[in-house]
């Protein structure tokens, strides 16, 4: 794991390795007599996580002039309700079979097509009964996905169509995609543009100290400096 250090002064970013940053916080907290247990540092590793993922988003709508969406998708319940890899791997099959080719009007996702696809992360987070998102009470599982969209062209079109609460589901059903229909474990769903970065930027991963950074999905996330070159030389040619 590689720990973000944002300097909010300058905008800089450091990038520190995790035995590194571990001295230096021990080190401080001696100076005070308040050593460090390993549950801060989980929090402060994993709070450096999210501040890095936030500043990227931010500069993908503010430089790069990407749309943001926050996704957030509930699922049926099951016999595996409480085991997060299962329930990443059907967000992920959801999410590359069938939300993305729809949003990239291509019939699969593949590297040719990838300048097309939106960069994503997702996470997730569990709730309770009285979540106002688990409409349909005793059907939904409480673990449920928080995923944060860039999108631009084509595809940030298509994901403006689907905004809205349980939009998803009823225009998938309607597409041929008898082989791969994952969203029909989709309980309910939530598709919203964000147009508070600062502030819906941290919301999908407040839960990440709990789950770990092993639980967090990525899609094109890092961006690679290929993808960055090509996103550059489109607003060039605007």
């Amino acid at each position: 794991m590689t720990i973000y250090v944002r300097n909010l002064y300058t905008e800089d970013t450091t990038y520190i390795k995790p035995h590194h940053f571990h001295n230096a916080m021990n080190i401080k907290a001696e100076n005070f007599r308040q050593p460090l247990n390993p549950f801060d540092l989980q929090v402060l590793e994993t709070n450096f996580l999210r501040s890095k993922v936030a500043n990227d988003f931010k500069s993908l709508k503010n430089k790069y002039k990407f749309q943001l969406f926050h996704l957030t998708v509930t699922w049926l319940s099951t016999q595996h309700d409480l085991n997060t890899n299962k329930m990443n791997k059907q967000f992920e099959n959801f999410y590359l079979r069938n939300l993305i080719p729809y949003a990239i009007s291509k019939r699969r996702v593949n590297s040719s097509n990838r300048r097309l696809q939106p960069i994503a992360v997702c996470f997730i987070e569990e709730g309770n009964d009285e979540n106002k998102n688990l409409r349909n009470k005793g059907n939904c599982a409480l673990l449920h996905h928080h995923c944060i969209i860039a999108a631009k062209g084509t595809a940030a079109s298509n994901l403006n169509a689907l905004c809205g609460t349980n939009t998803i589901k009823s225009k998938l059903m309607i597409l041929d995609r008898s082989n791969c229909d994952n969203f029909k474990y989709i309980c309910t769903s939530s598709l919203k543009e964000i147009v508070n970065p600062t502030v819906q930027l941290h919301y999908p991963s407040k839960n990440l100290w709990k789950f770990k950074e092993e639980s967090m999905l990525r899609f094109n996330y890092p961006v690679s400096d290929e993808i960055i070159d090509s996103f550059s030389h489109d607003l060039i040619n605007i």
